[in-house]
């Protein structure tokens, strides 16, 4: 999301106030959100990585023709925790390597692989031979 801030009382056309509770926004005065309508969450990158998400409260009023939008803080998103053949492939002698094989999978699952029509179908194909290979069930 674009830094956009307004401290005139009318955000730029196709943009909207908007409040955050905490977070790397939480002192934030006059930031904009794309809107109206107010997006339902919205990601903060963080400096070291990563992102916070905020998820809408309520959406309110300063003037009639200026809504604004208030979210609370949620957080950093967490990693989800290996599955039981990750773990398992990685206990039988795999490396960073391989955990950073498993975290592009899951971005590129996470993106819905654009670059490729059958790009996810691919990928867990050759997890799959990595598992037969290694002796794990897939």
């Amino acid at each position: 999301m674009e830094d956009v801030f307004d401290l005139t009382g009318r955000p730029p056309h196709g943009w909207m106030h908007a409040l955050f509770g905490g977070g790397p926004y939480g002192n934030d005065v006059g930031r904009c959100i794309p809107g109206p309508p107010a997006p339902e969450t919205l990601a903060a990158p963080l400096p070291g990585g990563g992102e916070y998400i905020y998820r809408l409260c309520s959406v309110g009023h300063w003037a009639p023709d200026d809504p604004i939008a208030v979210y609370n803080d949620t957080g950093p998103t967490p990693e989800p925790p290996l599955t039981e053949q990750e773990e398992a492939l990685i206990r039988r002698g795999s490396d960073e390597q391989l955990r950073e094989r498993i975290r592009r999978f899951r971005e590129e699952e996470a993106q819905g692989n654009e670059g490729h029509p059958r790009g996810s179908e691919i990928l867990r194909q050759g997890f799959k031979d990595e598992f037969r290979r290694r002796g794990l069930s897939d």
